[in-house]
């Protein structure tokens, strides 16, 4: 449910703020504007790494 529900906020996360976007792998977590300010988009960096986990976790105890 984890997993599921992470990989639903993540692409919200990137694709609805307008510092970041799908063009690149850095441009997804991070990014600098003009002035140099920099945005980290720690909301999709905890939903991968929910998503990783729990996909770790489900084949690791899938049998107990």
């Amino acid at each position: 449910m984890v997993a599921v529900g992470s990989a639903v906020v993540f692409p919200i996360s990137v694709g609805a703020n307008p510092y970041f976007g799908f063009v690149s792998f850095s441009l997804m977590f991070g990014n600098y504007d003009l002035d140099g300010n920099v945005y980290t988009n720690w909301l999709g960096i905890i939903a991968v790494f929910n998503i990783v986990a729990s996909i770790t976790g489900f084949f690791l105890f899938k049998d107990k």
